[in-house]
């Protein structure tokens, strides 16, 4: 644990009382559903799922793709342009009139490549949406793991007082054997050396709890709840049922994703394709002009004084037609090329991926079942001979060899059958991740 994790946990423990009392939270959030009572795996997932800051994420990124749908949809993408020219007489050397001219200039896409536009923004939002899924998988495997753990520190503080209470009777029992006369000291210190390991083991195990809990409050975005329970039902010893796996990899979201991308990509060359033809510009201009003929100007017997004017209007149309000869738009069509080939290829690697990771999950599920099958037997003798073993050290049946091996013995069997069970819980976790199979 980091020093901050120690820091938090020390400071919660500090605020709320002893040690071994459970810690409040030092989180300011929301409470969870129905705490009340142990929650459910389902319970933790739709929790999980409805206010994890992941899941938000994920929404907005969604959004966002269908935020550029929405752009990618317009087909009118270019701008006119507007000139206005005004040419004042002086400019021209004359002594009145003046020339004035108003220009607009609409460029026209002709090579339709809205449509492929709008295309690959979809697929990309198809992508995304993929994407989210998967992301929700994690998130409910992440849930799966936290609540596995969770019941298994449950487990381990349940397990760790009953080997704490059976040291506390081996401590009374050779506590009077020892006032009595019939035991001796060493006997009488290794039973209290070996209660004193037994309740630290109970701390440590308490501890464990509140490190679990805080894991599965975090993804589920709520407060620390003192009384955060979950259930522990017991296990079924039955061996799983393997999904057919071509139809697990065809639908599984990370795949899926893939084929999206990279249908985006090709979408996105026919784009750039259609980009490069040239996009001719009509063009209108509307000229007004005054002309004059200054005094002076006329030769005649009749001409003093003479002088003339007159406005003059133009309309002219114009078609502007690029050469696309050494440009061209070839750089992005290039580059788009060369990410189409990069997704296309990468299909078949995350297709051979998610096959991998199949069966590597249905492996260590099989392997976890197994070996849980094979310790399920061993629950009913370990809750037998606890029973009997409380009876012997209570009657001072048993020296303190054999007790201490008995005991260390019983402990180990607990161990090992708890981490069983939490090992069975991750594997399938994977599994379900994997496979879906929910």
């Amino acid at each position: 644990m980091k020093r901050a994790g120690r820091t938090f946990v020390i400071l919660a423990f500090s605020l709320s009382g002893p040690a071994h009392v459970q810690a409040s939270s030092l989180i300011e959030a929301r409470s969870c559903t129905d705490l009340a009572r142990p929650m459910t795996l389902e319970e933790a997932r739709s929790e999980a799922r409805a206010h994890a800051p992941e899941t938000a994420e994920l929404e907005a990124r969604v959004r966002g793709a269908e935020i550029l749908l929405e752009d990618a949809s317009r087909r009118l993408r270019h701008d006119p342009s507007l000139s206005i020219d005004f040419s004042p007489a002086s400019a021209a050397g004359t002594s009145a009139g003046y020339s004035a001219t108003v220009g607009a200039r609409f460029p026209i896409d002709v090579s339709g490549s809205w449509s492929s536009r709008k295309g690959s923004a979809e697929a990309d939002l198809e992508r995304t949406r993929y994407d989210r899924e998967d992301a929700l998988r994690a998130l409910d495997e992440a849930v799966d793991v936290a609540f596995a753990q969770l019941a298994a520190a449950q487990r381990a503080v349940t397990s760790a007082k009953r080997v704490s209470a059976l040291f506390e009777l081996a401590v009374d029992a050779e506590r009077q054997r020892f006032e009595v006369g019939q035991g001796n000291r060493i006997d009488l210190d290794a039973a209290e050396i070996d209660a004193a390991d037994a309740r630290a083991g109970l701390e440590q195990a308490r501890g464990a709890v509140e490190t679990t809990r805080v894991a599965l409050a975090r993804l589920m975005a709520c407060g620390l709840e003192p009384y955060l329970e979950v259930e522990d039902p017991d296990e079924p010893s039955n061996a799983p049922d393997e999904n057919e796996p071509d139809a697990v990899i065809e639908r599984d979201p990370r795949v899926r994703a893939a084929e999206a991308e990279a249908h985006a990509m090709e979408l996105a060359v026919r784009m750039n394709e259609r980009l490069m033809w040239p996009v001719p510009t009509v063009g209108v201009d509307f000229i007004t002009r005054r002309s004059d003929i200054p005094e002076g100007s006329f030769h005649g017997p009749s001409s003093a004084g003479l002088s003339a004017a007159w406005p003059e209007k133009e309309v002219v149309l114009s078609l502007g037609v690029p050469i696309p000869i050494f440009e061209g738009a070839r750089e992005p069509r290039a580059q788009a090329r060369a990410a189409s080939l990069g997704a296309s290829a990468r299909v078949a690697i995350v297709r051979s991926n998610v096959r991998a990771e199949l069966q590597q999950a249905w492996a260590a599920y099989m392997a976890a079942a197994n070996a849980h099958r094979e310790l399920v037997p061993t629950a009913a003798i370990i809750s037998r001979d606890f029973e009997l073993l409380g009876r012997a050290v209570e009657s001072g049946a048993m020296d303190a060899v054999a007790r201490g091996v008995a005991l260390r013995r019983l402990e180990a069997a607990t161990r090992r059958l708890d981490l069983a069970v939490l090992e069975l819980r991750v594997a399938r976790a994977s599994w379900l991740r994997q496979s879906r199979s929910r």
